[in-house]
């Protein structure tokens, strides 16, 4: 890059990205795991990684919240939406229920955007040679269309940063 003059990068995320991302996180949506046996859908993924990682089932004002949206939901929905909030990490809203409810909110509104509740969309768990896929490798495609760029849309980056620091 000895010949740019200019360069700048920049990040512009949407309200409540990191929260709905940490949370895809959380669960290990983003994990390097093979995806394990039986998973055909994002549920199956989830219920899955649920196995996986521990849980705090919601209390309190976060059950309030979850049974608000999870209301007329059928059982296997409503155990995805309360299996992910309790395995969400809302540390950063230092116990401020409103904002924790908003995250709350704009999870589920993610889960239903990318269509975690439809059992009709399978995934592909194998690749080419039949080796079982990463979490993060299925995740993205579900992620890759939903999020697809119009001709009007700038170039968007996700990007997820290993770091191992050695003494």
């Amino acid at each position: 890059m000895q010949d740019c003059h200019t360069f700048i990068r920049g990040t512009y995320r949407f309200t409540g990205f990191s929260s709905i991302i940490s949370c895809f996180h959380d669960v290990g949506l983003t994990s390097d795991d093979p995806v394990g046996d039986g998973v055909n859908t994002l549920k199956d993924l989830c219920f899955w990684r649920f196995s996986k990682v521990a849980s705090k089932p919601p209390t309190g004002a976060r059950k309030q919240v979850c049974d608000s949206l999870t209301q007329g939901m059928e059982m296997n929905n409503r155990l995805l939406v309360e299996g992910i909030l309790g395995r969400a990490d809302m540390r950063q809203f230092g116990g401020n229920l409103a904002n924790e409810e908003k995250a709350c909110r704009q999870i589920v509104k993610t889960l239903h955007f990318l269509k975690f509740f439809d059992s009709n969309t399978t995934l592909k768990i194998n690749d080419a040679n039949g080796k079982r896929r990463s979490c993060l490798d299925v995740f993205g495609d579900v992620l890759g269309p939903a999020l697809k760029h119009t001709e009007n849309d700038r170039d968007l980056v996700v990007m997820r940063h290993n770091f191992v620091l050695e003494d």
